[in-house]
C-alpha cells in the first residue's frame, strides 16, 4: 500500500509498507511520516512503536502518535493515551491547540462511544475545549462507521441550532473552524468508505439536508470548498441538489472543487435547477 502523509516540513510525501518495515529493522528515530503511515495501515502490530512517541519532545509528533493509535485501535491503546493525558497539567486546557483536550476527546469516544460524546457536547458541565475538539478526532485513516457519521451530523446540526451555551459564546473564527473541520471529517469518510452513498438511507438524506442548511447561511468559502468535495462521494441525485446551491455561490478553490464535481458526474451547469 502507498500512503500520502506529511513530513516534518508539512510537505506531502508517499510512504509504502516497505518503508515502515525498513524503519522497524533500522532501529533509527521514527519520522513523522512513518508515524502517520502506521495509523493509515490499521495494523495493530505497530502500536508498540507508537506508544513511546506519545512522550516525544515535539508536539506534532505526540499529536500524530495519538491520532495513529486512535485510528488503529483506540481500545488497545486506551491505557497509554490515558497515561499521557494524565501527565499533562490542567493549565494546558486553557489554550488551543490543546494536547490534553484532544486526548480527553479521544478517550471519551473510546470509553463511552458516540452517545457519551453527544451527551458531553450538550452538557453545561465539563471542558468547553474538549467539546470543541469533538470533530477533530476524526482524521484521515480513521475506520469510520455509521455511528461516527451520525455524530458528525449531530455536531453540525447543533452548530446551526446553537443550543448549548458554550457554542453561542464561540468567536466567529472558532465557529467557522468547527464547521470546517467537521465537514472535513465527513469528507475523509467519503473518501475512505461508501457511507455517504448508501442508496435511500436516512443518513444520506440527513447529510443532504445539513449541507443545504449550511449553504443557506453564511459560511466560509473554505467550508464551501469541502462541501463541493463531499459531493464527489455522494449519490448523483443528492450531489446535484448540493451543487445547485453552490452554483454562483463559490469562488477560488471552492469553485475549482465545484467544477471538478460537475465534471466527475457529467453534469452541465444548466442542468442544475
Amino acid at each position: 500500500m502507498i500512503y500520502k502523509v506529511f513530513d516534518k516540513y508539512n510537505t506531502v510525501v508517499t510512504v509504502e509498507d516497505s518503508d515502515i518495515d525498513a524503519y522497524i529493522v533500522s532501529g533509527t528515530e521514527i519520522k513523522r511520516e512513518i508515524v502517520q503511515a502506521m495509523g493509515e495501515t490499521h495494523n495493530e502490530e505497530y502500536l508498540p512503536y507508537l506508544f513511546p512517541v506519545l512522550n516525544h519532545s515535539q508536539f506534532d509528533m505526540r499529536s500524530e502518535a495519538a491520532q495513529s493509535i486512535f485510528n488503529i485501535n483506540g481500545e488497545m491503546g486506551l491505557q497509554e493515551l490515558k497515561r499521557r493525558e494524565e501527565a499533562i497539567d490542567e493549565s494546558e486546557l486553557e489554550h488551543e491547540p490543546s494536547e490534553k483536550a484532544m486526548l480527553k476527546a479521544m478517550i471519551l469516544r473510546i470509553e463511552g462511544g458516540t452517545e457519551a460524546v453527544k451527551k458531553y457536547f450538550l452538557s453545561d458541565e465539563g471542558y468547553e475545549i474538549v467539546k470543541y475538539d469533538t470533530p477533530f478526532c476524526y482524521r484521515s485513516g480513521y475506520g469510520f462507521k455509521e455511528a461516527d457519521i451520525d455524530l458528525l451530523c449531530f455536531v453540525l446540526e447543533e452548530c446551526q441550532r446553537k443550543t448549548p451555551r458554550w457554542l453561542r459564546k464561540l468567536s466567529k473564527t472558532d465557529y467557522n473552524e468547527m464547521i470546517y473541520f467537521t465537514l472535513e471529517s465527513i469528507w475523509f469518510a467519503g473518501q475512505e468508505t461508501d457511507l455517504l452513498k448508501k442508496s435511500n438511507s436516512i443518513l444520506e438524506k440527513r447529510i443532504c439536508d445539513i449541507l443545504q442548511a449550511l449553504l443557506e447561511q453564511r459560511i466560509s468559502n473554505n467550508s464551501k470548498e469541502v462541501i463541493a468535495e463531499i459531493t464527489k462521494y455522494m449519490r448523483k441525485e443528492c450531489a446535484k441538489k448540493i451543487l445547485f446551491l453552490l452554483k454562483d455561490n463559490v469562488k477560488g478553490d471552492a469553485k475549482r472543487a465545484y467544477k471538478q464535481s460537475l465534471k466527475l458526474w457529467g453534469i452541465e451547469e444548466d442542468e442544475l435547477q
